[in-house]
């Protein structure tokens, strides 16, 4: 999606284009992190939260769901000089599943 994003703030001459990136996170310990796992449960069949919060972390390889400091790292990182490189990527912080 980043570069469409970067092409679309091109067209529109919006901003003078630098730096443009995105974040990718997975399940995150967050209330929306718990709506997916709400979701999970009930795809499952259940109501039992815990037990899709159990399954979610087995599928992950990092063997955890990730916390809010996780992605803030992730977005420091990209707002720091150690980025200054770096544009049109996309930053996937999602304890593995995509390497899957």
């Amino acid at each position: 999606m980043t570069p469409a994003i970067i092409s679309l703030v091109e067209i529109r001459g919006v901003i003078d284009l630098t730096l443009v990136n995105s974040m990718h996170p997975g399940t995150i310990d967050t209330d929306m992190g718990d709506q997916v796992l709400v979701t999970r449960a009930r795809n499952l069949g259940t109501n039992d939260i815990e037990a899709a919060r159990r399954q979610v972390i087995e599928r992950l390889p990092i063997g955890r769901i990730g916390t809010p400091d996780d992605i803030a790292k992730g977005i420091v990182f990209l707002a720091s000089d150690d980025a200054a490189f770096m544009t049109g990527a996309g930053l996937v912080i999602d304890g593995g599943i995509t390497a899957q």
